[in-house]
């Protein structure tokens, strides 16, 4: 014990009836310092982490002789360190006591007060075989007898020739022990409780009397289970008698010890009665437990009945100086009611009207009199339409504000509109749901309203005209540049045609060429982008196909780069160009076809401000030719003096030729993007070798996808050619 070191830290509890009443550690020397007040029985715990709490009983409990006396006593208890955690047993064995002296008026260390469990089980184990061993013994002994010597000696062979008897004893005997050595926190050995006087524990507390009887109960079940090893031994004896004084010795002890077994019993019997009693003492401790606990919740009930009174009273302060404040408004608002031009009705729910102000009866032209006689209390009579009347009961029956207008008859003869607005309100005063009803008039409004309605309706009639005439002009505008039926004849072919208005100012243009003389058969091609869309983009679309059908039928102009520059000066002439500020004009994709063999055609290329897009399906590409940045027409300012040129492109059997306005490249999505050149191109290789029709399916599809709900900005035309 002396290499050791002192456990420092280790956490020290003090548990009164399982609770923790106070708690500390130890020092660097291993003590700590506790202050327990008298008259208490006390369990202190020393517990770390990792170790199994180990735990020692302290009673504080003096005589009743000594209770105003101050003691100030230490009891110092070590806690050292073993090499492999904490050791308790030698400090508690494991439980050890404070107890009061009272001969010597102090508290002293009692560690004998327990039966450590580890000597219960040594002396029990010891017992159980020294009486195995002696009755193994004196059975030998016993049968080695003959019957006439065993009869002689008075032995019962048939009650002892069995030893499980003995053993059931032993185990008997064994169990009183441990049930003993369970009971004993805060209980005591024989020797201690037999040298206590009943005079030191006769305490009125209910905490001194539980200790008190609980001593006594542990006393009385220790001397049964002393009793019943005395009983084993005595058997024992029995066994072992020689002669008749070693019988009468052993029929004195039994007496001896029967006599104990009547003190036992009588001592159970004084137990019980102490019971009763403490259990008598408890039932009145909680009578008047009761007793003060209703005196109690009186008083508390009595202070809650005066607190809700003052607070009543302060709620009514408070709710009549509100009420002040509130007339004192309402008395503005009623100032400001009468003197309105608006018409002011408080009604119920069930349409009786409540109040009403004077600018109601200055608008309906009504006195008091008459309003009262003609409508009475009644809000919906003041409306002669029955429709309006059904209106307002739904409005009073669902208890949902709601705005109408409807006329109302002034004077003979005169009708006036109002708008009437009906609101839910709360009434604070009967706290009732009411309805505020105000009149408006609109009168004047009306007849502003009523001449919009008139102006609206002529321009509407104007538009509807005007639509009816664009629409009988794109009929006429239709059946002049109806190309795709002879182009179908010679090609195979799609258009896409999409007019930001009902006339367009794009428009197709085509012209077969059939083989003369010294000529082979031709067709030439245009797609064309007038100026301007709707009627302005359609009268230019009227004039470029005129001029193009004269320069190439009646002038005989078949060069596409001639055919343009031709085309520009007449389009200069028609409009006086030169003359006047006029810009308008056209951009044109123009190609001129000729048969080479049976799949490959000579395609001649001219372009103002437009280029061609050429898919070689051999290759897998799409190549663009570009056209000249010079335009058909346009102020004499805009001139350049750029020219026309011509390209020349060998077309073969499944290549493909699309020729387009600037309507898709220039086609803006929602957030204003241009839809591009890139995105056209590779659109055109996405679908360029598939059929026709699905291409013009997919140009369309992808088109729509990238407008969604975006306005078109100007007219689209595609035209695809191919072979046949």
């Amino acid at each position: 014990m002396q290499n050791r070191k002192k456990a420092k830290g280790l956490v020290v509890r003090v548990m009164d009836r399982n609770y923790v009443t106070d708690s500390t550690t130890t020092n660097t020397s291993g003590r700590f310092y506790l202050k327990l007040p008298l008259n208490k029985q006390y369990v202190i715990e020393f517990y770390a982490f990792g170790v199994i709490p180990k735990q020692i009983s302290v009673s504080t409990v003096v005589p009743a002789d000594f209770s105003n006396q101050n003691y100030n006593y230490d009891l110092v208890i070590e806690v050292e360190d073993m090499p492999f955690g904490l050791d308790l047993t030698g400090l508690v064995k494991p439980l050890a006591r404070l107890e009061f002296n009272p001969n010597m008026a102090e508290f002293l260390y009692n560690p004998d007060y327990f039966v450590s469990k580890t000597e219960i089980d040594r002396i029990i184990n010891q017992k159980i075989s020294e009486q195995q061993t002696t009755i193994s013994k004196v059975q030998a002994e016993i049968n080695s007898l003959s019957p006439e010597a065993r009869k002689s000696l008075g032995i019962d062979i048939i009650k002892y020739n069995s030893l499980k008897e003995v053993e059931q004893m032993r185990a008997e005997a064994s169990a009183l022990l441990q049930e003993a050595r369970k009971m004993q926190v805060g209980g005591s050995s024989n020797k201690s409780i037999d040298n206590k006087s009943d005079k030191y524990f006769k305490d009125d507390s209910k905490s001194s009397n539980q200790i008190s009887l609980q001593e006594l109960e542990n006393n009385i079940n220790y001397r049964n289970a002393l009793i019943a090893q005395e009983k084993i031994q005595l058997e024992v004896d029995r066994l072992n008698a020689k002669n008749k004084d070693d019988s009468l010795l052993i029929a004195q002890r039994e007496a001896q010890l029967q006599q104990k077994e009547k003190e036992i019993l009588l001592a159970q019997n004084e137990l019980e009665r102490s019971k009763q009693e403490l259990l008598l003492k408890e039932l009145q401790i909680k009578n008047k437990n009761f007793q003060l606990y209703s005196l109690i919740a009186g008083m508390l009930l009595l202070t809650l009945l005066v607190v809700l009174v003052v607070r009543q009273s302060a709620e009514r302060k408070r709710t009549a100086k509100e009420l002040t404040s509130k007339n004192r408004e309402l008395e503005k608002l009623s100032i400001v009611a009468s003197e309105t031009d608006n018409g002011i009705v408080i009604l119920t729910l069930d349409d009786k009207i409540e109040w009403y102000n004077h600018g109601l009866l200055r608008m309906i032209n009504r006195s008091k009199q008459e309003f009262e006689t003609e409508f009475g209390n009644s809000f919906s009579k003041i409306f002669n339409e029955t429709t309006i009347q059904k209106l307002i009961h739904e409005i009073l029956q669902n208890k949902v504000g709601n705005t109408f207008e409807t006329r109302i008859q002034i004077s003979e003869g005169v009708v006036y509109w109002i708008q009437v607005t009906m609101s839910l309100v709360y009434s604070s005063v009967d706290n009732t749901d009411k309805f505020v009803a105000i009149f408006t008039n609109i009168n004047d409004l009306k007849k502003v309203q009523n001449e919009l309605l008139e102006s609206k309706n002529q321009i509407e009639n104007q538009h509807k005209h005007i639509k009816d005439s664009i629409r009988y002009a794109q009929r006429i505008q239709k059946a002049m540049l109806h190309t795709q039926d002879d182009i179908g004849k010679y090609f195979n072919h799609f258009a896409i045609s999409r007019p930001k208005d009902i006339v367009s100012g794009d428009f197709i243009w085509f012209a077969h060429l059939p083989s003369i003389e010294n000529r082979a058969e031709k067709w030439i091609f245009a797609v064309v982008d007038c100026t301007g869309h709707g009627v302005p983009g359609a009268f230019m679309s009227m004039i470029g196909s005129r001029l193009l059908n004269e320069i190439v039928h009646m002038k005989q102009i078949h060069s596409p780069k001639k055919i343009l520059t031709s085309l520009n000066n007449e389009i200069n002439i028609a409009l006086r160009q030169d003359s006047s500020d006029n810009d308008d004009g056209m951009d044109v994709c123009m190609c001129l076809f000729e048969k080479s063999d049976e799949n490959e055609f000579i395609v001649t290329f001219a372009g103002a401000k437009r280029p061609l897009f050429h898919y070689i399906s051999r290759k897998k590409q799409i190549e663009i030719h570009k056209g000249s940045i010079k335009g058909i027409g346009g102020a004499s300012w805009q001139q350049m003096d750029e020219t026309f040129e011509n390209t020349v492109i060998y077309m073969e059997k499944n290549d493909t030729l699309y020729l387009t306005t600037d309507g898709i490249i220039d086609l803006a999505s929602p957030d204003k993007k241009r839809f591009g050149t890139k995105q056209f191109t590779d659109q055109l290789k996405i679908m360029a070798d598939l059929q026709l029709t699905e291409q013009k399916y997919l140009m369309e599809q992808s088109v729509d996808q990238y407008q969604q709900n975006a306005d078109q900005r100007d007219d689209i035309t595609l035209l695809a050619l191919k072979l046949k």
